[in-house]
């Protein structure tokens, strides 16, 4: 593969076979793009909108990205249904550098000089978000 701007690789997702990873070009700035391991298709954007989207990060089950944007003016931590691209705020006035824990429950991420914790149920259709710290 071989794209005009740096791309850094962020997250692997087994169940579906597909890279995240975010890449930085002149045009548009900071991007999350996805790619497919067959190699076959070209990466395809992932929430492409205002402001620069960077960190992706599956889920342990595949079915979530996680990822900091700043499309607000303000840095702050997404969550997105894949492959769909829905997504729903996760932080309050700053959020940056999400994770999951391993069974996929929490996503923790930094804001400011403290380390945030989110709850999150998704055993229906959608994601709740059941305790939010921030």
């Amino acid at each position: 593969m071989s794209r005009e701007g740096w791309q850094r690789p962020n997250s692997w997702s087994a169940a579906h076979r597909v890279i995240a990873f975010y890449e930085q070009s002149a045009a548009t700035g900071e991007d999350i793009y996805l790619l497919h391991a067959d190699g076959q298709d070209d990466p395809i954007p992932f929430v492409p909108g205002p402001g620069d989207q960077r960190v992706p990060t599956f889920s342990p089950d595949g079915r979530w990205i996680a990822y900091a944007s700043n499309e607000t003016g303000v840095w702050d931590v997404y969550v997105a249904e894949y492959p769909s691209g829905r997504k729903e705020a996760v932080s309050i006035g700053g959020g940056r550098e999400p994770i999951w824990s391993r069974d996929g429950k929490m996503l923790f991420y930094r804001s400011g000089n403290k380390m945030m914790e989110v709850e999150f149920d998704a055993s229906g259709e959608g994601l709740s978000l059941v305790d939010r710290n921030g």
